[in-house]
């Protein structure tokens, strides 16, 4: 009984939130296709579908029922939630004095100097160079 209930909330979920409620409007679109079939009888399912889905909305004689076929107004679901969280009590702690503690880091060698970088930035000494 649980699944049950549970796969009915899903789907009555599913159906107001998303387009799958134009899903419900499949039978119109059969008693438009038979009526389309009345007036003419070598229609195709594929050709009446070309004819309402592929070409825009063009105003005929029929608009009214066209446009009652599924997907071809937009439908904006409305989903509404509120939830509610109750408050939770702040508990304050008091600072809790910390000894100073002291982090010797090892040296970086002399051996790896990058003194040189900042020469970069210096003008040329002509005085030294190659002729």
């Amino acid at each position: 009984m649980r699944k049950a209930a549970s796969i009915l909330f899903f789907i009555l979920y599913l159906v107001s939130t998303s387009q799958l409620v134009e899903l419900l409007k499949i039978p119109v679109l059969v008693e438009h296709f038979q009526e389309h079939q009345k007036e003419n009888k070598s229609i195709t399912i594929l050709q009446f579908l070309d004819e309402h889905y592929m070409h825009g909305c063009p105003r005929d004689a029929d608009y009214d029922r066209d446009m009652q076929l599924p997907f071809k107004l937009p439908v904006h679901p409305v989903l509404a939630s509120v939830s509610y969280t109750l408050p939770v009590p702040l508990a304050v702690t008091p600072e809790i004095a910390i000894g100073e503690t002291r982090i010797d880091y090892p040296k970086i060698s002399s051996r790896y100097s990058y003194e040189h970088l900042s020469s970069i930035w210096q003008p040329p000494d002509i005085s030294q160079s190659i002729l």
